[in-house]
Order: structure tokens, then sequence, then C-alpha cells
């Protein structure tokens, strides 16, 4: 006969999983860290929104252009400037559990 502590354990388990599915899933659209697209039309913006938890730097090589590599590794003022700041996808952020992952953990509420 099972022990009545190992059928607790089961119908606990069994109910958190069971909540788990229940709960509503944290949106990227009511994130208070989301940065909407802007240029793109109304209807399809917020699948190009970035999220501002996740920075990413990157460099401009304008090397094609002017046949100077920006890659400089001194900390010079123009080597500061090359640097751009830019966002990750939300999508790419929400897939990456290391990251916000799928569910959404460092989801906060835009109000």
């Amino acid at each position: 006969m099972l022990s009545s502590k190992f059928i607790f354990t089961f119908l606990l388990l069994f109910y958190q999983k069971v909540i788990s599915c229940i709960q509503k899933p944290s949106f990227c659209v009511n994130c208070k860290y989301i940065l909407p697209e802007i240029g793109r039309n109304a209807f399809n913006h917020i699948q190009y929104s970035k999220c501002l938890l996740y920075p990413i730097r990157k460099r401009d090589n304008y090397y094609l252009v002017t046949g100077k590599d920006n890659h400089s590794t001194s900390n010079d003022m123009q080597s500061l400037i090359d640097l751009t700041v830019d966002y990750d996808y939300c999508i790419n952020v929400r897939k990456d559990e290391k990251k916000c992952g799928t569910k959404g953990i460092y989801y906060e509420n835009e109000n």
C-alpha cells in the first residue's frame, strides 16, 4: 500500500505543475524594458522590438569606405566614438534561458 506521505508529495507536485501551466506568461509587450522598433507599420512593429536589458556593443567598420580599419585596440577617444550600442531582439532574449528565457524571469510590468 502506498504511504500517505508519498501520495501527498505526488499530489503537491501535480498541483504545482497544473498551476504553472495555468499561469499567464509574461509578455514582452507589457514589460518596462521593451524598446519598440520605430519606422515599421503599426501591425508588425512589436515583433522587431528590442530589450533594454541586453545591450550589444558594436564597432563601426568603415573599412570598405575609407580604407582604414577602425578596430584599434587603443583606448583613444576615436575608439570610443566608433562604438555603437544596439540592443538584442526580444525574441532572442526570450529564447535564451541564460537571459530572460521562456519564463520571463527579468520581466517587470511597465506600470
